[in-house]
């Protein structure tokens, strides 16, 4: 039932909830929140989806899924779960496909969910607490892994060494990256961007930060919004509380691919936020 190093699999816990009859698709829970809504955007997700919407149907919000051309049995488990979903005929990308959440919603307050993701009613109703209070911010939760790793989503801003060491982690030059993490610390403390998988966010205020900038198909996009929150002076605030995060498992995507999309996100964010010549320097990478 489980690899001993990595933790049971998704499809394995959802075959195991299956065998053992305990798995709910739908039916309010224990709380009512008419104002919030979580959209959640897919593409091949089938091996987490199933298992995500049996814990976010269970907080008794609006739940919309928003598909980018999957080809497995995504929109089959969203027929079957009851949600409402909007079925994208080609890939939009992360960003836009969000973006086409956040307008199709009108609710106050506004979940942007990954699918391996599994968000519980405690997180939910302090992040509406927070929002309450702050209510031009992010809010993100901690993330933990099937080994108990905790990883904050409030991550300090990225700076030109860290956009560097990361193109050189991902082509094979491990090694000098590592030591250039060294260098570089965490980031930038003077701000903060909130990572994607799990944003809580008023949609009046998401919306007044333009959404997820269109010009990132996948990843980075998240780095971006933070950076133009910071400029528009809103702060990114972190939960005590943690969200299980399956890592790489909301899409069934190769690991060169995924690269590939990583190499040219990392790209445009340098092309977007730096002079012409480091973003060139940085492709020669």
């Amino acid at each position: 039932f489980s690899n001993f190093c990595e933790g049971p699999g998704v499809a394995t816990i959802n075959e195991m909830r299956r065998f053992a009859g305990t798995t709910e698709s739908s039916g309010a829970g224990p709380m009512e929140h008419g104002a919030f809504s979580v959209v959640i955007v897919t593409h091949n997700s089938a091996e987490a989806l199933a298992i995500c919407l049996e814990f976010v149907m269970t907080l008794g919000c609006r739940v919309l899924i928003v598909d980018n051309g999957s080809s497995d049995d995504t929109i089959a488990i969203c027929r079957e779960a009851g949600v409402e979903f909007v079925s994208n005929r080609d890939n939009l990308g992360f960003g836009a496909a969000a973006n086409q959440g956040l307008a199709f919603v009108d609710s106050d307050t506004v979940c942007i969910l990954n699918p391996d993701c599994l968000l519980t009613a405690p997180v939910v109703s302090a992040a509406l607490a927070t929002l309450r209070d702050n209510p031009d911010s992010l809010v993100v939760p901690e993330f933990v892994d099937w080994e108990g790793r905790r990883h904050p989503g409030r991550q300090p801003g990225y700076t030109a060494l860290r956009l560097i060491a990361d193109m050189l982690d991902g082509n094979g030059l491990a090694p000098l990256a590592k030591q250039l993490h060294r260098w570089t610390g965490p980031g930038d403390a003077t701000w903060h961007w909130p990572i994607g998988a799990c944003i809580f966010a008023r949609r009046t205020a998401l919306l007044g930060l333009g959404g997820f900038d269109p010009r990132y198909f996948c990843y980075m996009e998240d780095v971006q919004l933070g950076r133009v929150a910071y400029r528009k002076g809103h702060d990114v605030l972190l939960l005590p509380l943690p969200v299980p995060h399956f890592g790489g498992r909301g899409s069934m995507v190769e690991a060169r691919r995924r690269q590939k999309l990583l190499n040219e996100a990392r790209l445009t964010y340098a092309r977007v936020n730096y002079p012409a010549p480091f973003a060139f320097g940085l492709s020669l990478l």
